[in-house]
Formats: C-alpha cells, structure tokens, sequence
C-alpha cells in the first residue's frame, strides 16, 4: 500500500514560519506510519551559505508515529 500523508491546506512547502513561537503540525496519514519532518533556515535571497555556517541549514528534525486511527501531532 502507498504512503499517504494528510496535512491542513495552510501547510505548503517553502512557507515562512515566525521564529520562536511554537507551531503544532497535525494530520492523517496511514495508521501506525512513521513521519518525518525537517525545518531548514535559508537566506531569503537564496545566497550560497558556507557548510561552516551554522546559522543556516536544518535547525529542526523529528520523527513521529501516527496512531491506530491515522492522526498524528508534532
């Protein structure tokens, strides 16, 4: 069976998240599926950053299991 993942319409990728403000990311997905979400920080005129540049790249990751029922929360 394929993988399905239901998020609410205002999730889109490459939207711009408020810094230091908690955010709740809920959906469906099939039941008892692992997801995986990664946030990344990028300069808002696509400059090239340095690997060595710790203020940019992946800033949050996190792996969660939906329930029985599908519904997921993070």
């Amino acid at each position: 069976m394929a993988e399905r993942l239901w998020l609410p319409s205002f999730f889109k990728s490459g939207m711009i998240l408020q810094q230091n403000i908690k955010t709740l990311l809920s959906g469906r997905a099939c039941p008892n599926s692992e997801i995986a979400v990664k946030i990344q920080r990028k300069p808002f005129d696509n400059r090239p950053v340095s690997p060595a540049d710790k203020t940019y790249g992946e800033i949050f990751a996190v792996r969660v299991t939906s329930a029985g029922d599908g519904v997921f929360q993070l």
